[in-house]
């Protein structure tokens, strides 16, 4: 639905967004792995998972999911392995 007027974004607004960061592209260029950040407006702290997108295919997985900062990824050298750091408990 189309509105006449101009919607102002709000504060409440933000909280909504998420956006991507720290790109990897594995080494043999078929997949890249991100993370996805968002905000926890209970704990007022940001929280992220990490995704990995086939780039022929431009399916994305989630990899990772939580309330845990999942940030950082990085294939292993073959490309055959994901690690990545996280606050989550052990």
């Amino acid at each position: 639905m189309v509105k006449d007027e101009k919607e102002n974004l709000s504060a409440t607004d933000l909280l909504h967004l998420r956006f991507a960061a720290d790109p990897q592209i594995s080494s043999d260029g078929d997949l890249v792995a991100y993370a996805v950040h968002r905000v926890l407006p209970s704990d007022d702290v940001y929280a992220s998972d990490i995704y990995v997108c086939d780039v022929d295919a431009g399916d994305v997985q989630r990899f990772t999911h939580g309330d845990s900062r999942d940030v950082h990824p990085r294939w292993s050298p073959d490309g055959k392995l994901l690690a990545f750091l996280s606050n989550r408990p052990i």
